[in-house]
């Protein structure tokens, strides 16, 4: 990826995480939604079969910052490393927001995403995120915006 596409990245994400936090968030959905559609139709993104071939298609999307670090039992773990403008927010309604672009993403390429730790979370510096293939569900798997709704501390 070149300087200019990860510069124009990082602008989308800024702008998006402010959009996330502002009284106009209704809009952050469709806002997020399309351009995960410009990046996947910009990226050749195509629909895939395998957990693992749906999680390292999500990851070829990303300028950088972004790893699957494993796959085990229909699940797909992952890192989002990059530093986040939600970072110790305590937001993570927010963030749910603003990752509408990586589920909106994983619906053309044929999965589904969680995350699990979010960086919007005091103290967490890298997102910790689940995909499934699309239809698999998410079942056993604790979003972090439900969990810091219940008040549970990290695992």
């Amino acid at each position: 990826m070149t300087t200019f596409e990860q510069q124009i990245f990082n602008m989308a994400v800024n702008i998006g995480a402010r959009s996330a936090r502002s009284p106009w968030h209704k809009v952050t959905k469709a806002v997020t939604t399309l351009y995960a559609r410009l990046t996947t139709t910009f990226k050749g993104a195509t629909h895939r079969k395998t957990v693992d071939e749906v999680a390292h298609e999500w990851q070829r999307m990303f300028p950088s910052g972004v790893a699957v670090k494993e796959v085990r039992d229909g699940t797909a773990y992952g890192e989002i490393r990059a530093e986040c403008p939600l970072r110790d927010t305590g937001d993570v309604e927010a963030c749910y927001r603003m990752m509408e672009y990586d589920r909106a993403m994983l619906g053309v390429i044929g999965g589904e995403f969680v995350v699990l730790k979010s960086q919007a979370e005091p103290g967490v510096r890298v997102c910790e995120v689940a995909i499934r293939r699309a239809g698999e569900g998410t079942h056993g798997l604790d979003h972090a915006h439900e969990r810091v709704k219940r008040r549970l501390p990290l695992a």
